[in-house]
């Protein structure tokens, strides 16, 4: 089942707080991260109202994640709390069924002077053609420090059309680093905002 393919994945780490997604869908019997007591997290599907109304000059890949988005999860750092564990989105592709679309949908809120570690990992289990589509809005409120990594090992036959926006208030810091080591074709369209003064970010891939 999914949690035997979860627990196989090499990139899963015990001492992580994990949030795992299995093909497209958050899977929260593999995630520990919503019982570790320091992060909110709420199922888009429990937050009332649509997470995010894209621009109209938004990308055609988070277009497509509006349009066939099925599952999602909202996190929030709270204020002033330094997470010492890294918070790992753990994306998996399982289906062997050929050309399914993936949709995942992940946004971070680090609320002010917080500080953590982000990664966001996209990975196959299966050999089958996919789609996938993600999309990750990272927050930082005033002060806050990230790193956040995000990597795709899919298999050859998968296509990545990943979006992900930053947004930062004033004084924060995010660093981040982007890997790509798989897929026939893998795109990422990242975007950095600095809303406010005294905000910096650091772009390696």
């Amino acid at each position: 089942g999914a949690g035997d393919l979860a627990a196989a994945v090499p990139f899963l780490h015990a001492d992580d707080l994990n949030v795992v997604f299995v093909d497209g869908r958050y899977v929260p019997e593999r995630s520990n991260a919503a019982q570790a007591g320091v992060l909110e997290l709420v199922r888009m599907n429990d937050l009332g109202s649509d997470p995010e109304t894209p621009p109209p000059d938004a990308l055609v890949s988070a277009l497509l994640n509006a349009a066939f988005r099925t599952d999602g999860v909202q996190v929030r750092i709270p204020a002033g709390r330094k997470i010492e564990r890294r918070i790992h989105f753990i994306l998996i592709h399982a289906s062997e069924t050929p050309d399914v679309l993936l949709a995942p949908w992940i946004s971070v809120t680090a609320g002010a002077a917080a500080e953590a570690r982000l990664a966001v990992t996209s990975v196959s289990c299966s050999a089958a053609a996919c789609l996938h589509v993600p999309r990750v809005l990272v927050h930082a409120e005033a002060g806050a420090q990230l790193t956040v990594s995000q990597a795709q090992v899919l298999n050859p036959a998968a296509w990545q059309l990943a979006t992900t926006r930053i947004e930062q208030r004033r004084d924060s810091r995010v660093v981040h680093l982007d890997a790509a080591l798989g897929s026939a074709l893998g795109r990422h369209d990242l975007t950095a905002v600095l809303l406010e003064s005294g905000s910096e970010v650091e772009l390696n891939g």
